[in-house]
């Protein structure tokens, strides 16, 4: 180490002391009198057409060096806002967003687990998943192990070929239900290995079809053996292999009120927000891939707007600032759509059935109930403003006494 160091030293030195000489070469400086023109020196003025020449080429390197400074999203560490969250950072009165300090946000995605009605944060999810089906499996074995399938692993093609490996394996039985050979399967073959093993389930649902785990003395493998075959149950068992699909999950909101601050300004969202798998990473390398190719090609402006909105960005928070300042803010995922906000927004205020519009810093309304948050411009975050219907507020206001606004149960 102290050799490296003193190596680099003396390379600083001699880089110091400026071009080397040799021991022959006149070194003396020049004689007065003599000096050496400038090259490439501009004796005219430049024209007009010469300057409108040398502003487009600047130009056009500058828009070059700014795409090559492009990267891979995983590396940000401060969010890219969309244009439609940089044109809502000020309200239609032109007064500041309020701050949203980042102690508002969780440092974790959540999720609703469909079995046991529990909030479980998103990097324990996959486990929790685990352990609830893996208690299951003494019940009900095959609902279990093909949800352990289809919930556990995450490449589908994956999945799709070991159902069709399943399948054909189990099809041979009942074709042949006396022939040992398909009544036995060895674990170290090479497809089962590749197609079955490896798909989390896959063994569990063959043992609750019945295969038993054996031991073969004469060459010390493991094999999944059925002793006993019934037609029918197998049968049945392929068919919700096939049938049974897994619940939907469920984002939790996190919902949240935040009051207004005239004085402070729009935060960022939590850098979970931009993180991205190492899955996620080879999507976002082949969509660039594919832009590039597409930049070959002649495109509408509406085909190259519909390119722009393929972000890999997975959340989005949103918030709806109400009349009175406060701020309502939950989690949604970037693909659920303009009702799902509606729904929320209408599950959180004090009159469910109350009229009202969102609208953009613009004064746009969102209204496009089937339009998802990607395509209506609002992942990752944004902030869209609501209005009551003015009758309904009276009305409500004179008859029950009521303001209209966030439910206390949020506020308090």
């Amino acid at each position: 180490m102290k050799k490296l160091f003193s190596k680099l030293k003396t390379e600083a030195k001699f880089a110091k002391a400026g071009e080397g000489h040799k021991l022959t070469e006149d070194t003396r400086s020049q004689r007065p009198g003599t000096s050496q023109e400038p090259t490439n020196v501009r004796h005219q003025p430049m024209t007009a057409s010469q300057i409108q020449a040398g502003s487009a080429a600047l130009a056009r390197h500058e828009k070059k060096s700014q795409e090559n400074k492009t990267v891979v999203p995983k590396v940000l560490r401060k969010p890219i806002q969309s244009e439609s969250s940089s044109d809502q950072q000020s309200t239609s009165s032109g007064t500041a967003i309020p701050s949203v300090h980042k102690a508002h946000f969780d440092d974790t995605i959540s999720y609703h687990c469909p079995f046991t009605m529990t909030i479980v944060e998103k990097s324990n999810f996959r486990d929790h998943i685990r352990e609830v089906l893996i208690q299951q499996l003494s019940n009900n074995g095959i609902e279990a192990s093909v949800l352990m399938i289809k919930m556990l692993n995450k490449n589908p093609d994956k999945i799709e070929a070991a159902t069709a490996t399943i399948n054909k394996y189990l099809s041979n039985v009942m074709a042949h239900p006396d022939e040992e050979k398909y009544r036995k399967i060895r674990k170290n073959n090479r497809v089962f290995s590749e197609k079955v093993s490896s798909v989390e389930g896959c063994e569990e649902f063959l043992e609750a079809c019945g295969f038993k785990r054996s031991l073969d003395g004469t060459d010390d493998e493991i094999y999944f053996v059925l002793n006993e075959v019934n037609v029918e149950v197998l049968k049945s068992n392929l068919e919700q292999l096939d049938k049974i699909e897994p619940p939907t999950i469920r984002i939790h909101r996190d919902a949240k009120v935040l009051q207004f601050s005239s004085q402070s300004t729009f935060e960022d969202v939590p850098e979970n927000f931009f993180s991205l798998t190492s899955e996620e990473i080879k999507a976002e390398q082949q969509h660039r891939s594919q832009e590039l190719e597409l930049s070959k090609q002649l495109r509408t402006q509406a085909m190259r707007n519909e390119n722009k909105t393929k972000t890999n960005f997975k959340y989005s928070c949103m918030r709806v600032k109400f009349p009175n300042g406060t701020i309502l803010q939950g989690t949604f995922e970037a693909d659920e759509t303009i009702s799902n906000l509606t729904e929320f927004v209408r599950e959180n205020i004090n009159v469910d059935w109350a009229v009202f519009t969102l609208r953009s810093a613009t004064g746009k309304i969102v209204d496009d109930e089937t339009q998802s948050l990607r395509q209506a411009n609002l992942v990752p975050s944004a902030i869209l403003n609501l209005a009551w219907n003015d009758e309904v507020y009276t009305q409500v206001l004179e008859q029950q006494g009521i303001e209209l606004g966030i439910k206390e149960t949020l506020t308090s």
